[in-house]
């Protein structure tokens, strides 16, 4: 095809790059509003997990403090049952104090107590 170029190639030349340049321009912006949609996803997946981390730190602290309010530490354990070998120290120590006392008394007499009036 040598020669001059006739306007009706020209102007078929001009329209089918139009129709190609239109259809991509079309394809690239379904392609944009894609993404734009999946970015929209993705920010609200992130705001909702966010939502529940928080509300699962929530509940952490207070099961923490539910923990902290009602069982014993192991301080609390060791000062309470240092107060209650304490307390059983000074039971045995009373115990043997009367036994003592009592080993100490002279033995009863064989002759019955005196009448009460």
């Amino acid at each position: 095809m040598t020669g001059t170029v006739s306007w009706e190639t020209l102007l078929w030349v001009i329209g089918s790059n139009g129709v190609v340049l239109v259809v991509a321009w079309r394809i690239l912006d379904w392609i944009g509003k894609q993404l734009s949609d999946r970015d929209l996803k993705i920010e609200a997946e992130s705001a909702r997990a966010k939502m529940i981390e928080k509300g699962l730190e929530d509940a952490l602290a207070e099961f923490r403090t539910h923990v902290a309010e009602r069982y014993a530490t192991k301080d609390g354990v060791s000062d309470g049952l240092g107060r209650v070998e304490a307390s059983l120290r000074e039971l045995k120590d009373l115990i043997n104090q009367m036994l003592l006392n009592q080993a100490m008394r002279p033995p009863p007499s064989d002759r019955p107590p005196p009448p009460r009036r």
